[in-house]
């Protein structure tokens, strides 16, 4: 939340990959300002302080304070999108939106799985777990951390969706009801080593007999 993290930026006046670089020489990161139908705004950003905020629970959708900090001026933000270097796996760019508090907004929220299936436990089953996140909507101060299933009670063939979970209060759901979260299926069974061969022995055809051969005509 915006009490939490307060992220400072700077004006980016210079754009480009030579000033990109230079500036994550500098342990920052080139991002951009969107929302409220203005322009967007290039900014600099701390990269440590970006990155942790990225690495908490609420992560992408934390709620920050955007420090100016050439006019001072904070207002509330959120992380719109970034981008990881897949070599360094370092930040290389973000992009922010502008949020208002009266405001709707869409978001993707984790879903975290809870409990151990009955047809897991008692049944042997396995647990597939299709979808991790789903997309509600809500105002930003009602943005959970995180969704949680609750699957214990779960049995072999039953299915967990989207439309069973126990939203908080002022959270609308987005995604299709029917998505499907957690599923039991039942265990495969491995082959007994050698019946396979036994089986397809019993079953094989029995040779022909051997026909005399016929004497020589006389």
């Amino acid at each position: 939340m915006a009490d939490q993290f307060v992220i400072n930026v700077a004006p980016r006046d210079k754009t480009g990959k030579n000033s990109s670089r230079r500036l994550r020489r500098e342990g920052r990161v080139p991002a951009t300002l969107y929302g409220e139908g203005k322009d967007p705004v290039s900014v600099s950003v701390d990269a440590f302080t970006l990155d942790r905020m990225l690495h908490s629970e609420t992560g992408e959708n934390t709620i920050f304070e955007l420090h100016n900090e050439d006019t001072g001026r904070r207002r509330a933000a959120m992380v719109k999108a970034f981008q990881i270097d897949p070599v360094t796996d370092r930040l290389v760019h973000a992009d922010f939106i502008r949020i208002e508090a009266d405001h709707v907004l869409q978001v993707s929220v984790h879903v975290e799985l809870e409990g151990v299936p009955v047809g897991v436990k008692v049944d042997g089953g396995r647990l597939e777990n299709p979808t991790r996140e789903v997309e509600v909507e809500c105002l930003p101060k009602d943005i959970p951390a995180k969704l949680v299933a609750m699957v214990g009670d779960l049995k072999v063939g039953d299915t967990l969706r989207a439309g069973d979970l126990e939203l908080p209060p002022g959270v609308t759901l987005l995604s299709d009801g029917e998505q499907p979260l957690a599923t039991v299926h039942a265990k495969v069974e491995a082959p007994v080593e050698g019946e396979e061969g036994a089986e397809g022995e019993e079953g094989a055809a029995a040779p022909a007999p051997e026909q005399p051969e016929e004497p020589a005509g006389e």
